[in-house]
């Protein structure tokens, strides 16, 4: 019965709900940022292939490995978290005996 209803929920919850929470407030956000990610992609370009670096700069990292660095940490942690959330599932299911 509870089975059943958490099912049911998830089901509902997983479907167009999420689907225009996350289109809707990533319209509101762009609109809120008076489209930020938009107006500044010509620069973000620029800085990627050095056409703006003139080396006068303090530090030991490039543009691009700085971005590079930001990445992969970001991809990284990620990939962990899947890894783990998965894990933990699959733990569950040999556990209980569902799944």
């Amino acid at each position: 019965m509870l089975e059943e209803w958490i099912n049911a929920f998830v089901g509902f919850i997983w479907g167009k709900p999420m689907l225009i929470l996350l289109v809707g407030g990533g319209i509101f956000f762009t609109l809120y940022g008076k489209f930020t990610p938009f107006r500044y992609m010509g620069h973000s370009l620029k800085l990627l292939t050095g056409r703006i670096d003139d080396g006068s700069g303090h530090g030991d990292l490039s543009h691009r490995k700085a971005l590079a660095a930001a990445l992969s940490g970001t991809l990284g942690l990620g990939n962990i978290a899947g890894v783990a959330w998965r894990s933990v599932r699959v733990a569950q299911a040999r556990y209980f005996g569902c799944g």
